[in-house]
């Protein structure tokens, strides 16, 4: 099984994860549109790897995102 890196994850979370192919179209999509270059390898890494597994696995995985403590209001 491919892992995923957490802020993978977190990119992913942002999309409709109802499946493997969709996920991959709608990021194929905003990679033109990403101006920040970590940003892009980031989504750039997701598809490699979305490529290399099944629908089965990509439906088994937990997808859950992380917050910083930071970035929560008190």
């Amino acid at each position: 099984m491919i892992n995923f890196t957490q802020e993978e994850i977190n990119l992913i979370c942002m999309y409709d994860t109802a499946g493997r192919q969709e996920l991959h179209r709608q990021i194929t999509y905003s990679i033109p549109i990403i101006e920040d270059s970590d940003l892009k390898a980031l989504a750039q890494s997701v598809l490699n790897k979305l490529e290399r597994i099944t629908d089965a696995e990509f439906d088994s995985m937990e997808l859950i995102p992380s917050v910083a403590p930071e970035d929560l209001e008190e």
